[in-house]
């Protein structure tokens, strides 16, 4: 029990040192459970608005601007 907790500690660490291999390790675990992965790609979105898709984006300027041209 004490060697798997410490090869644990050893692997954290290594990855820790490397944040490459580490977001590859995350997103490979986020990839097995698509749930997970959705609510993680959701909360991304949600504290970066600038981050949704631009066909959306487009969307809603074009928006914005028609409105602008009905005022005047």
């Amino acid at each position: 029990m004490e060697k798997q907790q410490l090869y644990n500690q050893q692997k954290r660490r290594k990855l820790m040192e490397q944040p490459q291999l580490y977001n590859l390790q995350k997103r490979r675990k986020l990839m097995e459970q698509p749930q997970l992965y959705n609510l993680q790609k959701r909360r991304k979105l949600m504290e970066k608005p600038q981050l949704r898709s631009a066909e959306t984006r487009g969307r809603s300027r074009n928006c914005t601007t028609n409105r602008s041209t009905q005022i005047f």
